[in-house]
């Protein structure tokens, strides 16, 4: 059994689009793509018995119980409800079968996955997707200094997001925009390609 939140908010950068890995996004298009996770180092790791579940508290992060899966070299998949990737685990998440309790953010696949395996050589991980909304992140950049390297970074005293219709990604923002994805997951099966992906 498995619990899933009705509506998934997905994060997406825009430099996945300006890639050529998928094109600009719009309210009420569907849209094929698979997911990938990311766990926060340090983040905390709690071995359970619960039901597979996936539970959204803000912005594109998630409370889940996941369930490791048997997959390709240097990748990790979890079921969260949905089957999702990862480059990079700590050794407790590489436990076939072993449920855990933890924080994940989830974001579209930029297709760092697929480029390194073979649709045949992994489980069918292309979902369908319908988009109900799209956010768009407003908190302005800051410039800051680490290891006499200038970066820009999202000034956090002041997040927020705003609606927006469809995506720009050449152009909101600069080019910098992040967006969050509220989609629909539909009743398709899960694929290994995607329509909406460019090769």
């Amino acid at each position: 059994m498995t619990r899933q939140p009705s509506t998934w908010p997905i994060h997406l950068s825009s430099w996945i689009i300006q890639d050529g890995s998928y094109p600009d996004f719009q309210i009420g298009e569907m849209a094929e793509f698979s997911v990938e996770f990311h766990w926060k180092r340090g983040e905390p790791v709690e071995l359970c018995k619960s039901y597979i579940s996936a539970q959204p508290v803000a912005s594109a992060e998630y409370e889940v119980v996941a369930e490791p899966l048997p997959c390709a070299e240097g990748t990790r998949i979890l079921g969260i409800g949905i089957l999702t990737y990862c480059h990079d685990l700590p050794p407790l998440m590489e436990l076939p079968h072993s449920r855990f309790r933890t924080r994940l953010n989830l974001g579209i696949d930029p297709f760092g996955f697929w480029e390194c395996h073979t649709p045949t050589a992994v489980l069918p991980m292309v979902y369908t997707w319908r988009i109900e909304s799209i956010l768009q992140q407003t908190a302005p950049h800051v410039e800051t200094v680490i290891n006499g390297t200038r970066v820009l970074n999202r000034d956090a005293s002041k997040p927020g997001w705003k609606t927006i219709i469809r995506t720009d990604a050449h152009h909101d923002d600069n080019g910098r925009a992040e967006y969050i994805l509220r989609c629909e997951l539909l009743d398709v099966p899960a694929k290994g390609t995607s329509v909406t992906a460019r090769p």
